[in-house]
């Protein structure tokens, strides 16, 4: 239980700096209009689920 703490601390952390991207939905519906955006996100996903499994296991 301890190894997930300082993951959701992060990952809620990152959701408070990144208020545009709380709906995930509306920016994927997006992603056609917006190509720069969406490349940034997806490196953004990336990096989130790297430093999650870094803290899980």
């Amino acid at each position: 239980m301890l190894k997930f703490v300082p993951a959701f601390i992060v990952l809620t952390r990152i959701h408070k700096i990144n208020e545009k991207e709380r709906n995930f939905l509306s920016i994927f519906k997006r992603q056609e209009k917006n190509q720069k955006f969406d490349k940034n996100f997806k490196k953004k996903i990336i990096l989130l689920t790297i430093i999650f499994y870094n803290f899980v296991f």
